[in-house]
């Protein structure tokens, strides 16, 4: 069991690819590694990708930060961890709305 405060978690589930995404949305002080590991392991997961993303950061000019990106798999009983945090680690995306109620998104690096 995972108890998440002032927060939600989400799972998405494709069990004809054995394969799980999960959303672990947080505020305040929290170690989100923490949850990551209890949920690898209650999953059974042999490869896993975590990715920590700070949102809404209001006095910067990008409203996201990558923070860390990585694989780790399990594999003959070793472990590897591959890091995949790019050098580039500034997020935006801006996203209009029309009276149409159209939404038209753009992504920035």
């Amino acid at each position: 069991m995972v108890v998440v405060e002032e927060s939600h978690l989400s799972i998405h589930t494709w069990p004809e690819h054995s394969y799980a995404a999960v959303d672990f949305f947080t505020c305040g002080e929290c170690v989100p590694g923490r949850a990551h590991e209890v949920l690898k392991q209650g999953l059974g997961a042999e490869t896993s990708e975590l990715m920590l993303i700070k949102r809404g950061l209001l006095s910067s000019p990008a409203s996201m930060q990558m923070m860390e990106h990585s694989v780790e798999e399990q594999r003959d009983g070793a472990q590897r961890t591959t890091d995949l945090k790019r050098t580039s680690s500034t997020v935006r995306v801006d996203v209009q709305v029309d009276e149409e109620h159209t939404a038209t998104c753009s992504v920035q690096h």
